[in-house]
């Protein structure tokens, strides 16, 4: 019987993290918005806890349609902080959105 080799040990991958329930979601949700924003460069100080508060009546509603909730910056051109973002409709992202749709910071 001939042992085969693959390169790394049987058994779920180390940096596999599965998340369980409507916490799960939600902290997915979190780390998958904060990956996002480095890839985007944008400051990301939004916290874990407040980012639970502001979804708390609203998760179940968020998605795609223009009456689903999504989370926002009030302000395009500042942080994801706690004081900067919202809960909202996606109408009302999409024309908050545009008030800095073509901003930048020389103008």
């Amino acid at each position: 019987m001939t042992k085969m080799k693959t390169g790394r040990k049987p058994g779920p991958h180390p940096y596999l993290v599965v998340y369980h329930g409507i916490e799960g979601e939600m902290r997915m949700a979190y780390n998958r918005m904060k990956a996002q924003a480095k890839y985007r460069e944008e400051e990301f100080t939004l916290d874990w806890e407040s980012f639970q508060s502001k979804w708390a009546s609203n998760w179940s509603s968020r998605g795609v349609s223009n009456t689903s909730y999504c989370m926002s910056r009030l302000d395009y051109r500042l942080a994801w902080s706690n004081d900067n973002t919202v809960v909202i409709t996606r109408m009302e992202h999409c024309q908050l959105r545009g008030k800095f749709k073509g901003h930048t910071d020389a103008n």
